[in-house]
């Protein structure tokens, strides 16, 4: 067996940029499912004749609606810190950011899990981390 030449950190941290982006969009459609759910129960609500004649169905009621709008405000926020990780990867700048990226990562479960402990394993070896600029 003949030993393989070490890999090139820009490689990796390009990888890595492209696979931020990807799940920072993934991410940003997950977190519509609860709007979604909220909408499509008013207009199930609406629509199955529960209500009296004439009268318009309940709204959604108050803490749903909330729920639903700090799920996607939180998912927003996941996705975004995602992104912002993805391009400072890919600018080789914010060291810091890219880590904490990395870490917040990790609680998109499965996919963000796995990609957040390979960001963190790979960012934090001395020769990656000497290339970012600050």
């Amino acid at each position: 067996m003949s030993a393989q030449p070490p890999r090139d950190p820009a490689e990796s941290l390009d990888f890595l940029a492209m696979a931020h982006y990807a799940v920072a969009a993934l991410w940003a459609m997950v977190s519509l499912i609860p709007a979604l759910w909220v909408f499509t129960g008013f207009e199930l609500a609406q629509a199955s004749g529960l209500h009296r004649p004439g009268e318009a169905a309940a709204p959604p009621s108050a803490l749903a609606t909330a729920l639903a709008v700090a799920a996607v405000a939180a998912g927003f926020a996941g996705g975004t810190l995602t992104l912002w990780g993805g391009r400072c990867l890919a600018t080789r700048r914010r060291h810091r950011v890219a880590l904490a990226s990395a870490i917040v990562l990790c609680l998109f479960v499965p996919i963000g899990t796995i990609l957040g402990a390979v960001t963190w394993t790979i960012v934090q070896r001395p020769e990656v981390r000497a290339r970012f600029a600050s």
